[in-house]
């Protein structure tokens, strides 16, 4: 796995400051990830995720 340098200190920065490890708070992002994103890079007979349709704003 490979992080950015600034990414990095970052989420060590972001991590200690919540007074949480490093692995604590990667495993917290991608809970979040695979939450927002259901069936992306799914198993069998999930449904991928899709962009939402768009919302009519009442511009114009």
């Amino acid at each position: 796995m490979q992080i950015p340098d600034e990414l990095f200190r970052r989420a060590r920065g972001m991590a200690a400051a919540k007074e949480w490890s490093f692995a604590e708070l990667v495993r917290r992002g991608l809970e979040q990830m695979t939450a927002r994103h259901p069936g992306q890079g799914a198993g069998d007979g999930e449904v991928a995720w899709h962009l939402p349709d768009p919302v009519e704003q009442g511009w114009g």
